[in-house]
């Protein structure tokens, strides 16, 4: 052994801990013990960085995480996991080190697209990647990475479904065709999110348009109401779905994220009270649906043989309370139904508090 050790250059110790790969049950305990690490993690709202007591529990996971990626080098599920958990709880490192962190997992990320074997490994890396440059402002990186995506030329799941019902084989036919709908209610959502985002922008230089006297301004005042009726219908659209089909289940859509997103659209076209009303949905479905119980999607009459797997312990309230933290709420921090919003969020971070 000593001199096998010599002629590898390596130590015993790592040659006997020497393992080329985890299994995926493996990853996920690794994962698992990261995940709660940085779980527990409390971040100060006021300054947006970890809170002191929390700092060598933050250094405790970074060294942690480090000494995995070391240990099982060419594990590439291992790394990926970890990087993506990095980008999950990018704002638990403060922003003071989020662009360091960031950097660093482009540095592993790369590093798995350019040796990992693995199609779906590799292509969920180059999203991450893409994401991570996107984090950064490098868009050309971002853009260039998420080319690099292989490009399916359609989805198989109705085809496939079609064999299962000519063989008979109706419970895999359903359990394919509602998974393949649960996706696409998401799916739905982020369609209908990069379009109202294209809208908003529509909107912005058309308004700048209002204040050059070349510009004919009943013609681009006309136009800005038409952008704006069809942006509110986007964003109409991706929650009446996800009502439908939830039956008032909306913890399961994270319609949360839906009616704060909504209160924002609102008044980013001065419809301040049309955005307290939102902020009131969102108070409801906060106080119908804790989110932090345990959630099973089969519950759903649309949904019943759908399965849920949670891999997440993270805390999403204290995300709620930054999102909400945000300057673009500034016209409603003073407004009864604001404070009454924060208050159950933080009611209900206690709770989970408490339950662990």
């Amino acid at each position: 052994m000593p001199l096998l050790a010599d002629f590898f250059n390596v130590s015993i110790d790592k040659l006997l801990n020497y393992k080329i790969d985890l299994s995926e049950e493996e990853v996920m305990k690794i994962y698992k013990e990261l995940e709660s690490g940085f779980a527990r993690i409390e971040i100060d709202l006021s300054t947006e960085e970890p809170k002191e007591e929390f700092r060598q529990d933050l250094e405790s996971v970074k060294k942690l995480s480090n000494m995995y990626i070391e240990k099982y080098p060419k594990s590439y599920l291992l790394k990926l996991r970890i990087c993506s958990l990095y980008q999950m709880y990018s704002y638990k490192f403060g922003k003071s080190e989020l662009n360091d962190r960031v950097k660093e997992t482009t540095n592993i990320l790369e590093d798995i697209v350019r040796n990992t074997d693995d199609i779906q490994i590799k292509e969920t890396a180059l999203i991450i990647l893409s994401n991570a440059y996107c984090m950064l402002e490098d868009y050309e990186k971002a853009e260039l990475y998420l080319n690099m995506i292989h490009k399916s030329i359609g989805d198989t799941s109705v085809n496939l479904a079609m064999i299962y019902l000519k063989q008979n084989r109706l419970e895999e036919a359903e359990i394919l065709l509602q998974n393949k709908l649960f996706s696409n209610v998401f799916n739905i959502s982020m369609d209908c999110k990069g379009i109202i985002n294209v809208y908003k922008n529509q909107y912005k230089e058309l308004k700048k348009k209002l204040e050059n006297r070349n510009f004919n301004k009943n013609a681009i005042e006309r136009e800005m109401e038409y952008i704006k009726n069809k942006l509110l219908g986007y964003a109409n659209l991706s929650l009446e779905i996800k009502k439908m089909l939830s039956e008032d289940k909306g913890a399961f859509f994270s319609m949360y994220m839906d009616y704060m997103e909504l209160s924002l659209i609102f008044l980013f076209f001065n419809m301040k009270e049309e955005a307290k009303k939102a902020l009131y949905s969102l108070k409801e479905i906060l106080e119908k649906y804790p989110i932090h119980e345990n959630l099973d999607v089969s519950q759903m009459r649309f949904f019943d043989k759908v399965e849920s797997k949670n891999l997440y312990t993270f805390n999403i309230y204290t995300n709620l309370l930054i999102v909400l933290n945000d300057d673009s709420y500034n016209e409603l921090r003073e407004e009864p139904i604001f404070k009454d919003v924060i208050e159950k969020i933080l009611d209900m971070e206690k709770m989970l508090k408490n339950k662990e």
